[in-house]
């Protein structure tokens, strides 16, 4: 049986009727600010907002519109989410979830992070992720192959999002998002 690395709690998505009622909520009742936002690549291309009030966290809560009443496609739940803190560990994760029967992943690159999503017993979706050294504007879902060594996945990474749109490090980025806070709360 495969080792299961320690995980941590990171974030959680909402599938929304109504984006602006939500967004207006969850920033001007619970003081989140909005850290990215655009159209998810993926079947209705619905809209996303990423939401955070933490510096170590990109987003606590991501609206992605669409919702519909009703069975495990139409709930409320869009995934949960779990950090880990290296490729390797990433890998663990998979194999320990095939161990217990999984057959459905979903590697995905998000240029600052790298996950596998898959299902719970229940249908219920799980993002297992690593955070890169880079920040790239959200949303991106590319593939990504576990197969490859940890420095072609870095290298891989790097080429294909350096010449996006806000392409910077992490460090830049967490020194503009506590700036953005720091004037939130002082506001």
């Amino acid at each position: 049986m495969s080792e299961i690395p320690r995980i941590h709690f990171s974030h959680i998505g909402l599938h929304v009727h109504d984006m602006k009622v939500m967004e207006d909520f969850y920033t001007k009742i619970l003081s989140l600010e909005v850290t990215d936002r655009g159209q998810l690549p993926l079947p209705g291309e619905p809209q996303i907002v990423f939401l955070s009030s933490d510096l170590s966290e990109h987003h606590q809560i991501a609206l992605v519109e669409g919702r519909q009443d009703g069975g495990i496609e139409g709930g409320i739940l869009n995934q949960i989410s779990f950090h880990v803190n290296n490729l390797a560990e990433l890998r663990e994760m998979k194999a320990a979830a095939e161990d217990a029967g999984v057959t459905q992943f979903m590697p995905i690159s998000h240029g600052r992070g790298w996950s596998i999503y898959f299902p719970d017993p229940e249908g219920n979706n799980i993002e297992c992720f690593v955070d890169t050294p880079w920040h790239v504007r959200q949303p991106v879902v590319d593939p990504l192959d576990l197969s490859l060594s940890d420095d072609e996945i870095l290298a891989q990474t790097e080429e294909s999002y350096k010449s996006t749109p806000d392409f910077k490090s992490m460090g830049a980025w967490t020194d503009e998002w506590a700036q953005r806070l720091s004037n939130r709360w002082s506001e």
